[in-house]
């Protein structure tokens, strides 16, 4: 408990924060879930006692909370539970293409809780527990997949590319993988509309 409520004022102070500078979201990773069902049940209470605390705080300082999937089912079970207890105008969801494809699960989360999207964290791995952090199009994520799903939403914010240059190869300097990393954001972009 000491380290739950620990974890909250930090998350409370994050988000007192993000309103002082003008954010108007902080994400949330929820939970893993467990395997075993009564761990999960436990988790999943005291996540949901959690984050009625945070969604308060949010709300007094007009910041939105969006809950990102982690891998794994039980994680997409936990954040589905989160989000059918609070409405969408306190809490929303964030995609981690590269957390759901880890578990080779690729865009279960996106299809079940779509609807509450308010933010992604887009990323490239090749799966099998690797959360690589690549640009898309250098692991093995079905981009036109994800292009597909994501043009059936009501989504309008922006792609945020979650990719660290050091795991990315062939890119000499920051600048170039910049470069490279909002040419695919575009390319991504532009696939989205055209559905």
């Amino acid at each position: 408990e000491a380290t739950r409520r620990r974890e909250i004022d930090d998350i409370r102070a994050a988000i007192r924060a993000a309103r002082a500078m003008g954010v108007e979201l902080v994400i949330v990773h929820a939970g893993w879930g467990s395997q075993d069902d009564g761990i999960h049940e436990r988790m999943t209470s005291v996540a949901l006692d959690s984050m009625a605390e945070l969604s308060e705080c949010a709300l007094a300082n007009d910041v939105r909370l969006a809950i990102e999937n982690l891998q794994g089912s039980r994680s997409r079970m936990l954040t589905k539970s989160i989000l059918a207890a609070f409405s969408h105008r306190q809490v929303g969801f964030c995609h981690d293409t590269g957390h759901e494809h880890c578990t080779l699960d690729c865009f279960k989360a996106l299809e079940e809780c779509g609807e509450r999207l308010i933010a992604t964290h887009v990323h490239d791995d090749t799966g099998h527990g690797r959360d690589d952090h690549l640009l898309p199009h250098e692991g093995t994520i079905d981009w036109g997949r994800y292009a597909s799903l994501m043009g059936r939403l009501d989504y309008s914010g922006c792609l945020l590319i979650e990719a660290v240059r050091n795991k990315t190869d062939g890119f000499l300097s920051p600048r170039e993988f910049l470069r490279e990393a909002k040419k695919r954001a575009d390319g991504l972009v532009r696939a989205i509309h055209m559905v």
